[in-house]
């Protein structure tokens, strides 16, 4: 795959079918619609393929859309197709799921706009009688009426290529679809570790193919800007396309948002999607995609890798752009203020939100502020503080016009730990030896990380296994000798022995060299982390400097947040930033690598107007392979001010931890802060616009032989 990427097969279907992707934009006059798809239980396969997160989808989808003032939704042209929604439309059977497309079909005119969603399982299986399939293999979406596999193809299954014929029946009648799918067609790349978490389950059942070696049929993979979609057959409506993993990658549903009161279990994909849209009102589906990428990174999973395609400049659900300032109207009743935004948004326990008077008025002008006591997905219960100089506001004071905006967000820079030990009994002695080490590691106040130990069916950022190399890869690898691997949050591992993930030997104990990689490795995890945490504080497809990174060597293309391309040995990245602002702003970018090393690649700083060129960064070596994250840091400084350096983050080093909580701070102070470890919880500054702007990115490639 020299320059290619492997790509979802319903990608490659639909996209095919529906035709072209630049088209005409839709008109902000046209009715918003959306068919939201939930298969959670499926009856004639039995309990164990039944899922729990598709529900709850659908259900936060539904509440999203009708919930947000300016979406444009009503209930009358939403439909939800769900087993285990309370007032669904119908349940999520193969013969409803198109007749609901084909009514949307009838009744979609010119400007129109359409939200489809499917959350359930995938697959692939034999073609039938259509033999356009290059690799001889539909994939397919699982309704609830899927029924137990016959003759190599699933029974009732809703093939890519009528769902791309259908989503071409809307696009020629003139509307705009955007489409998602949370499921996946397989999971061949990739499999579970030992252990992972209990709560966490793939949106994937097995093919019901062998080839004639008995092995699952081999994965398609297509070029980028393959001809496949260089036909047109749709010439008015335009599409954008999310899906949640690569062909050979699953995706998952589990718990979230993690540890947080309340929980519960929903898509991976879809919950990002809805949170970054919560707390990004107005973005594009290119902005949309950067921050599902972010949301991944805070998470430290590298893998289901989703993929955009489209027309991803529009603003999502054809909205007009608008200010990124959050705010929402005071609701008083029985003497408690809520509004009508939750944890989704950012409003966590103690966020600080002044009082305006109308919604056009400046922070300066508040009238009181609140607290939040507690929030809910999409709501939040606020109780009146002094703040500012200001006393506390009579909550019976308040007219139906007044609202509240953030001031201070919280932000938690804490990373969990989940040590899974080995069940073989003569691996005893070194599950002992690794977890003790380790919990001294997470309990040492003398290192800059807040760290939390948890158990090993919990979620946690960082997976820590004690294995061998022969029990993780038998019949590949011999090495007998226990091992502690570093997971991602994920827990999951490459098929290929040459991707295995990085371990530290733990034959013969761990000795202080041992033991200083270890540290290494969390504080590098811990660090990333709290790097992408700040990401939800920085705009989106936008900041202080323009910085892009383009690959050259296997042909030119561009690094952006939202793809991760594989690259081959010998490619190289260039970066070139470009300052067209007044004040002078300093760039670092750091390499983490697949070993959790931390190489600070840039700390530079740019004035204004001043410009560098495309100038090599990073060379992909012949013999490192596996994922890499690259972090970028712009900060626009004072001209006067010394320029900071986050070289730091490539040691452990030790430092004086900050206390458990902390004052609200600026994003670049933040920043800074990470030098000693950040407080386990701080708050940022939000809406101040007089203060210098900063944001993080994160971009991620794969390295492959």
């Amino acid at each position: 795959m020299h320059d290619r990427q492997r790509r979802s097969g319903f990608l490659l279907a639909v996209l095919v079918l529906i035709g072209g992707l630049l088209s005409p934009a839709a008109g902000a006059a046209g009715i918003n619609r959306a068919l939201l798809i939930g298969v959670s239980d499926y009856p004639g396969l039995g309990p164990k393929k039944s899922l729990k997160g598709p529900a709850n989808d659908v259900a936060l989808l539904r509440d999203y859309l009708l919930g947000t003032p300016g979406l444009g939704f009503i209930r009358e042209n939403i439909v939800v197709l769900a087993n285990g929604v309370p007032a669904a439309d119908g349940l999520p059977e193969r013969q409803v799921i198109l007749s609901a497309m084909d009514r949307l079909a009838d009744e979609v005119k010119p400007d129109d706009f359409v939200y489809l969603h499917f959350s359930g399982h995938g697959s692939r299986q034999r073609v039938g009688i259509d033999t356009t399939e290059p690799d001889q293999r539909d994939e397919v979406f699982l309704p609830a009426d899927t029924q137990p596999p016959k003759d190599g193809r699933y029974p009732n299954a809703v093939i890519d290529d009528e769902i791309g014929q259908h989503i071409d029946r809307i696009r020629r009648a003139g509307a705009f679809v955007f489409v998602v799918f949370d499921s996946c067609q397989s999971s061949s790349a990739t499999r579970s570790g030992p252990g992972g978490s209990a709560d966490e389950q793939e949106r994937w059942l097995p093919e019901p193919v062998v080839d004639t070696n008995g092995s699952p049929s081999p994965e398609r993979e297509q070029p980028i800007g393959s001809a496949e979609f260089g036909a047109t057959t749709a010439t008015s409506g335009g599409m954008a396309a999310f899906f949640a993993a690569q062909t050979v990658e699953p995706t998952p549903e589990l718990q979230l948002p993690t540890r947080a009161p309340g929980m519960k279990t929903y898509g991976l994909f879809t919950y990002a999607i809805v949170d970054v849209l919560a707390k990004n009102p107005g973005i594009t589906y290119r902005q949309l995609a950067e921050g599902v990428m972010h949301f991944y990174a805070v998470s430290n999973r590298q893998r289901p890798t989703p993929l955009f395609e489209g027309d991803l400049d529009r603003t999502v659900f054809g909205t007009v752009a608008q200010s990124r300032i959050q705010q929402w109207q005071i609701r008083v009743a029985d003497d408690v203020a809520t509004v009508a935004a939750g944890r989704l948004q950012g409003l966590e326990r103690d966020a600080v939100l002044a009082v305006l008077p109308d919604p056009n008025a400046g922070t300066e002008t508040a009238i009181g502020y609140l607290r939040v006591t507690q929030a809910s997905t999409l709501n939040a219960e606020l109780t009146p503080i002094e703040h500012a100089g200001l006393p506390a506001i009579d909550l019976a004071a308040l007219g139906p016009g007044t609202f509240a905006r953030p001031i201070e967000m919280p932000i938690e820079f804490e990373s969990s730990i989940a040590f899974q030990p080995s069940a073989a009994p003569a691996f005893a002695a070194a599950n002992e030896t690794a977890k003790a080490e380790i919990t001294k590691i997470v309990e040492d106040k003398s290192l800059p990380l807040n760290l939390n130990l948890v158990s090993p069916g919990e979620e946690g950022a960082l997976r820590l296994l004690v294995a061998s190399e022969s029990e993780l890869y038998p019949g590949t690898l011999t090495g007998t000798a226990p091992r502690l691997w570093f997971l991602g949050a994920d827990g999951r591992i490459s098929s290929d022995p040459r991707l295995k993930p990085h371990s530290i030997g733990l034959e013969g104990g761990i000795p202080d060299d041992r033991l200083s990689q270890i540290k290494s490795n969390i504080a590098a995890v811990f660090r990333a982390t709290s790097l992408s945490r700040l990401t939800e504080a920085s705009p989106l497809g936008g900041g202080a400097a323009d910085v892009t990174f383009s690959v050259s060597g296997e042909g030119q293309r561009t690094l952006a947040p939202f793809n991760a391309p594989i690259l081959k040995p010998g490619a190289t990245i260039d970066i070139a930033v470009e300052n067209l602002g007044a004040r002078p702003v300093d760039v670092d970018v750091l390499l983490i690598g697949p070993d959790y090393s931390i190489r600070h690649m840039m700390g530079n700083r740019f004035q204004s107007m001043e410009k560098l060129p495309p100038t090599p960064i990073i060379g992909v070596a012949a013999n490192s392979f596996g994922p890499r994250q690259v972090i970028v840091v712009a900060r626009e400084v004072d001209p006067s001010s010394p320029q900071a350096d986050l070289s730091f983050l490539e040691q452990v080093g030790v430092r004086t931890r900050a206390g458990d909580t902390q004052g609200a701070q600026g994003l670049d102070d933040l920043l800074g802060s990470l030098a000693n470890a950040p407080p386990t919880r701080s708050a940022l500054i939000y809406n101040a616009r007089e203060r210098p702007r900063a944001w993080v990115k994160s971009y991620s490639f794969q390295t492959l032989p």
